[in-house]
């Protein structure tokens, strides 16, 4: 049915060792379960070493194995059948060698597959320890697969029709003077505890002072505020001249600009994540309010309303 003279060396073993483990468990059936510890037993073989690096070990697999399936009553066993899961296995690793560039069908290849395959008993004990498909390609060796992303000018043209609120996100700086940006990427994250998220461009001179502070405000700017906001979003060094603010009563946060804003939200500075050219700053929001009746600034095909 298969090619098995495409198979190396290896892989011959692996099944070889699987119909040993299947018959050790007194089963009349080969599984993904018996072709998996057939992996693990092959010393020196891709997959076991992909599969040690990750922590998976041939004792802990055969106590998950019997966790599932029990202990069997011994059966006469006339001849080993493999399960249609495992011939789809099989089907798999060909493609997978195909899709590598090779010929022929390695253990690391049936590896790879049962984790493709996914609904095999042996996929459902190795996602139980915590391996999933990407982390078996990366002990493989494979570069993760890299889907190309959509141009730029398209990108911001799909973007721009989701409308969000405006931000100005400030801090204090060293030297105590107020720091601030312009964002549209504002949300809340979480309640228990209150969490909320701003990304930040990476090239933000703000962002010094938001370490600095140890935290940041989010002013959640004001109907009719486009001019503040413009000015906000540039790098010049006098954007608070002649701006009225107030001071937080908590330690972290930055300059709360009460007369343009719907609201505002004083955060901790909890996570920092690096998301391409943005920082996502995490923060824990310790202090905020609102002004009932002001409604809040929109902006949606890069423009204010």
């Amino acid at each position: 049915m298969y090619p098995f003279e495409r198979f190396t060396t290896s892989a011959k073993r692996t099944l070889t060792l699987a119909q040993e483990e299947a018959e050790r468990s007194h089963h009349s059936y080969i599984g993904t379960e018996h072709l998996l510890l057939g992996l693990l037993r092959l010393d020196g073989g891709r997959a076991h070493d992909a599969l040690t690096s990750l922590g998976v070990g041939i004792a802990s697999v055969r106590h998950a194995i019997v966790t599932v399936l029990g202990r069997d009553e011994r059966i006469l066993i006339q001849q080993l059948i493999p399960t249609s899961r495992v011939k789809k296995v099989i089907e798999i690793a060909f493609d997978e060698a195909r899709r590598a560039g090779s010929d022929e069908v390695d253990d690391g290849h049936l590896l790879l597959a049962l984790v493709v395959e996914g609904e095999g008993i042996a996929a459902h004990v190795l996602l139980d320890m915590g391996v999933d498909r990407e982390k078996v390609m990366e002990a493989l060796g494979r570069p993760k697969p890299r889907l190309p992303g959509i141009d730029a000018q398209r990108y911001r043209a799909v973007m721009s029709t989701f409308p969000s609120g405006v931000v100005v996100l400030t801090a204090f700086g060293e030297d105590g003077q107020p720091r601030g940006l312009t964002a549209s990427a504002f949300s809340a994250v979480s309640l228990d505890p209150p969490l909320a998220l701003v990304c930040v461009d990476k090239t933000s001179n703000t962002l010094p002072a938001v370490k600095h502070t140890g935290g940041f405000t989010a002013n959640i700017l004001a109907a009719g505020r486009e001019d503040l906001a413009r000015r906000m979003a540039t790098k010049l060094t006098d954007k608070f001249d002649g701006l009225k603010w107030e001071r937080p009563e908590t330690e972290v946060g930055g300059p709360i600009l009460s007369d343009d804003v719907a609201s505002y939200a004083v955060c901790a500075l909890r996570d920092t994540i690096d998301a391409g050219d943005h920082w996502i700053l995490i923060g824990l929001v310790t202090a905020g309010g609102r002004f009932d009746g002001v409604k809040p600034m929109i902006f949606q095909d890069r423009s204010y309303s």
